[in-house]
């Protein structure tokens, strides 16, 4: 008997005012099953990043009843756009990667690259510090009943639950997730100023944010991103 095909759904984080999101929806359609966008009118993400990602992901499961061992879920903010480093297209390399994970591997997450765009147009990713080589959970399997409770802190509580961590499937050689949250200079400024003296966040990097002569390489991104408003 054939398993049967996981579903992918993307849940997406969103500020009302972030300038991405009309390119991240379009480009999401193109390889999810169903997406929800979670704002936040609030600012509820800066008061307490832990609590607020709990909620969106509790909100997440009751919109989609995902089935339970099988569907996926993608936490994709609103900045970001998800990528293959291979020849194949996204659409068939994701597929792989969850099908791969949830029969063969049991895995309860997936392992990306991530790469920091700086420039935009054309586009240029940095590589220095610690900015380079990063890899983040972005996705994880469904099961019923799990606690969905990400890290009890204010900031870089992490995108998944803590539940799904302990079994992650690297695919980082194969799929990675492009943030354009600094790619422009006034979106550097601003998130130097959210980030610099809080906890979470270690202060060489922040301050490295503002560096006037970062070491950047050229990205090849799949989505076209577009600064919308701003």
């Amino acid at each position: 008997m054939n398993n049967p095909k996981p579903q992918v759904f993307a849940v997406v984080p969103c500020t009302n005012d972030d300038p991405y999101l009309v390119s991240c929806i379009s480009h999401l359609t193109t390889f999810v099953d169903d997406y929800y966008v979670h704002y936040d009118p609030k600012g509820r993400l800066l008061q307490h990043e832990g609590n607020w990602r709990t909620g969106l992901l509790e909100t997440a499961v009751s919109h989609f009843k995902p089935i339970s061992g099988i569907d996926w879920i993608l936490v994709n903010d609103s900045d970001e756009f998800l990528g293959q480093r291979t020849p194949f297209k996204l659409q068939d390399e994701l597929g792989w990667a969850v099908a791969d994970a949830t029969y063969k591997h049991h895995a309860t997450a997936l392992l990306f690259a991530r790469e920091e765009l700086w420039e935009l147009d054309p586009p240029y990713a940095r590589v220095d510090k610690a900015w380079g080589n990063q890899k983040n959970l972005r996705m994880f399997r469904y099961v019923e009943g799990m606690p969905l409770n990400t890290r009890d802190v204010p900031l870089a509580c992490g995108s998944i639950p803590v539940a799904a961590e302990a079994h992650a499937l690297d695919v980082s050689q194969r799929i990675k997730v492009t943030h354009a949250g600094y790619a422009a200079p006034d979106d550097r400024k601003m998130r130097f100023e959210r980030y610099i003296g809080k906890p979470g966040h270690g202060p060489a990097h922040i301050e490295s944010i503002l560096d006037s002569a970062p070491t950047l390489v050229p990205a090849v991104i799949e989505a076209k991103i577009e600064r919308w408003g701003k």
